[in-house]
């Protein structure tokens, strides 16, 4: 498993090590797509300010992954790739991971998933604060302790998808929490 480091107060020459990482998430997004698994571990920088970042779009066989006990809040975002509204932060491919981060959007959806190879997974994330959904679902997603808390619109808004849900919560939405088509 090839390792990407990103930590946004790194002040070295960025290179992805862990000596030298990465300054941005979209730094390490940008590296050629993979053709074996990679994990881009998120260190937790300056917990306050989070990392905002532009659409950050995550393809088959990478895992996004907050370090360890720092669960990392990601911001920001740009035009959604499938889902029908203003922005999204995240944009998950089926086959990627997204792991231990929590993830708003002020203006769209937190997380939308698309079509890859395989089911996408969201492992330990929070989707919350989102101006529409928590999770615009549009591809096969496992749920596996993840939450959608207080967000605009749905929770969890599923559209042509198989979606499996464990241990995992949807609450103080202002739509529905779980809204499956």
């Amino acid at each position: 498993l090839a390792e990407v480091v990103v930590d946004k107060t790194a002040t070295a020459a960025s290179t992805g090590t862990t000596n030298c990482p990465f300054h941005t998430i979209a730094e390490a997004l940008a590296l050629p797509a993979p053709t074996s698994p990679r994990r881009i571990r998120v260190r937790g920088g300056v917990p306050a300010l989070g990392y905002v970042e532009p659409l950050l779009a995550i393809p088959t066989l990478v895992t996004l992954e907050g370090e360890a006990n720092d669960r990392v809040t990601i911001s920001g975002g740009g035009a959604c790739l499938v889902a029908v509204a203003p922005s999204c932060t995240i944009s998950l491919a089926g086959g990627g991971t997204l792991r231990a981060v929590t993830v708003t959007n002020t203006t769209g959806n937190a997380v939308e998933v698309r079509s890859g190879t395989g089911a996408a997974r969201i492992e330990n994330a929070i989707a919350t604060g989102a101006k529409q959904n928590g999770f615009a679902v549009r591809a096969d997603v496992v749920l596996d302790n993840a939450a959608a808390l207080d967000n605009d619109a749905d929770g969890l808004d599923a559209r042509t998808a198989i979606v499996t849900v464990t241990n995992s919560e949807f609450r103080l939405n202002s739509g529905h929490g779980l809204d499956i088509d």
